[in-house]
């Protein structure tokens, strides 16, 4: 019995519930100590007090433990001060409970929002409004609850844990006589490289799968190693995310399709002061620059697809062996380019920051329905938006193109008579929490676009989907390019034939039927991407390809290191939006 633990705390927030019906507090826990004996005594004082002592029980020290975890519907543990861990927060997790805690701590580490409530340090109001809302509103509980063995499973699995432990210990431990190639590889960077992520994206403007994969990417490897992300706009300036040095060059030919494919002869400057370049979209012509200065002076140089062409060497040349290696984000990508027999190329996957995308209990989910991305032809919005019942919200948040002002219009003549929003300056925080309200996202892309026009690469990967199941909505797809390695059809949403509107329609009306069902196909995406989509995992396989040594690698990122700073950059929107 610890004061710490918030039990005060908890009481004075119960209070306020003192004219609620149907909830009884259990307080398990003995003294063990003279002191912890006197703190007990004033915390049943103060029931007495409140007004409530007849609804709390001090249960003392109890063996069944987990006997009551399985018979409560709410663990609350309001910690005043910091713990390192907090186990009794993932075995409540297990038995299905929702957890209310104080942002603080380890519990940061255990308890987000798919699974539970953190709140403020110091906010009793927000305290009793989580416990208001918990103890009124079953359905949340249930929700929250399912939320919650999953997480505990990802968390403490102890097959997965020994599984990091062989990761971590195979890292450092002294092997036999290794290739000499591989021990080449392994033994390039000994101490931290300079990394530039170099891309044609136009920064601050654009909400896109191919932005948002080399924003996050960046920011997360520049917490192991020094990182500065290439990236053009109408005015030059630098620019600071997290530790992530942004460098903003001007385009020197913004006009016509060069505004997508930008240039600026100055980037040869600030190319020469990394250790390592990567490229994102290597068929441009930043990339190019950025491939014949690493030919010129050394320097090794890796390419990654995110779906965008332009001009370049690569329409003279096969220039794919002047590359030191090909980083794929998805095993489509790499067949599709050629590359999946070559030793130099890899899939690194892609990553969601679970912390900013997670379920939020305080936004009501509905029955909107979501797309989010670009709005061109190839990505078939127009079946969605036919599949669309009269009475069903659908909202579209992207960006139109100059040269598809055409499919831009025939989407709102699609949407006559229909309750359909377009949202086309959405930021960041607009944008996550159309994912937590909404009842699914879709993203219909399609091979043939309406026009018969042939595209064959939809998506290289389907940043979309990924961040909505983290903030637990499932999603449906079509059954084109990389989209199915994304979802277990059936289990975190459905994958449909393209271009087949009515399929669209069945799988939307057969999700708002089975809400229930809907709400745990979510909790299984959430706990799907926390397994396979990490930007850590992406981080380590990045690096690992460029030889970086395995003390480097396993230095922590986003997932071990500034978790408070970050959740507080959440609740107060402070993100850069792209």
């Amino acid at each position: 019995m610890e004061d710490w633990k918030g039990h005060k705390a908890l009481l004075h927030a119960l209070a306020t519930l003192r004219n609620s019906p149907r909830w009884v507090c259990w307080i398990a826990g003995g003294a063990q100590k003279r002191r912890e004996a006197r703190y007990l005594g004033s915390l049943r004082r103060l029931a007495s007090r409140l007004g409530i002592s007849h609804r709390v029980r001090f249960l003392g020290s109890r063996p069944d433990v987990s006997k009551l975890l399985s018979a409560a519907d709410i663990y609350c543990q309001p910690n005043s001060r910091p713990e390192p861990f907090g186990i009794a927060f993932v075995e409540a997790l297990r038995a299905g409970l929702p957890v209310v805690t104080t942002a603080l701590g380890g519990a940061l580490e255990v308890v987000d929002h798919s699974c539970g409530i953190p709140i403020p340090l110091g906010d009793p109001f927000s305290l009793a409004r989580a416990l208001r809302d918990l103890v009124k509103n079953q359905f949340k509980r249930e929700m929250l609850g399912m939320g919650g063995p999953p997480r505990a499973d990802y968390l403490c699995n102890p097959g997965r844990q020994l599984r990091r432990l062989h990761s971590i210990v195979s890292k450092v431990a002294v092997s036999g006589p290794a290739n000499p190639s591989t021990q080449k590889t392994q033994a390039r960077y000994k101490s931290a490289p300079r990394v530039m992520h170099v891309a044609p994206i136009l920064f601050g403007e654009a909400i896109g799968g191919a932005e948002r994969y080399t924003v996050e990417l960046a920011r997360t490897m520049s917490r192991r190693l020094p990182t500065t992300l290439l990236v053009f706009g109408t005015q030059a300036r630098r620019k600071w995310l997290d530790k992530l040095e942004v460098r903003v060059m001007r385009n020197w030919i913004d006009f016509r399709r060069f505004k997508f494919d930008p240039l600026n002869p100055l980037m040869i400057r600030e190319l020469t002061s990394a250790d390592i370049l990567h490229c994102h979209q290597p068929e441009t012509m930043a990339a190019t620059v950025a491939l014949l200065l690493g030919r010129m002076v050394r320097k090794p140089v890796f390419s990654t697809h995110l779906g965008g062409a332009g001009y370049g060497i690569h329409r003279l040349l096969d220039v794919s062996r002047w590359y030191e290696g090909h980083l794929h984000i998805s095993e489509f990508s790499r067949g599709f380019f050629g590359h999946r027999t070559q030793a130099r190329s890899r899939v690194i996957g892609g990553g969601v920051d679970t912390v900013r995308f997670c379920p939020n209990p305080w936004v009501e989910r509905t029955d909107e329905i979501l797309y989010v991305g670009r709005l061109l032809p190839h990505k078939g919005i127009n079946y969605l938006i036919e599949a669309m019942d009269k009475s069903v919200p659908l909202t579209v948040i992207g960006r139109t193109f100059p040269h598809e002002l055409r499919f831009f219009e025939e989407l709102k003549r699609l949407a006559e008579g229909k309750r359909v929003s377009f949202v086309l300056d959405a930021d960041d925080s607009t944008l996550r929490r159309a994912y937590q309200r909404a009842l699914c996202v879709v993203l219909p892309s399609v091979h043939t676009t309406m026009y018969g026009a042939f595209h064959p690469i939809p998506e290289l990967l389907g940043q979309t989907p990924l961040e909505a199941m983290a903030c637990g909505t499932p999603a449906i797809c079509t059954d084109v390019a990389s989209l199915p390695e994304l979802i277990d059809d059936g289990i975190t949403g459905f994958v449909v034939s393209p271009n087949d509107a009515g399929a669209l329609a069945q799988k939307i009306g057969w999700l708002r039927a089975h809400r229930r069902d809907a709400y745990q196909m979510g909790a299984a995406a959430r706990s799907l991407v926390l397994q396979r989509y990490s930007w850590d995992a992406v981080v380590d396989r990045c690096l690992e390809a460029y030889g970086v040594s395995a003390e480097i690698r396993s230095r922590p990122t986003n997932e071990q290191t500034g978790i408070a700073e970050r959740f507080a950059a959440r609740r107060t929107d402070s993100r850069i939006d792209m």
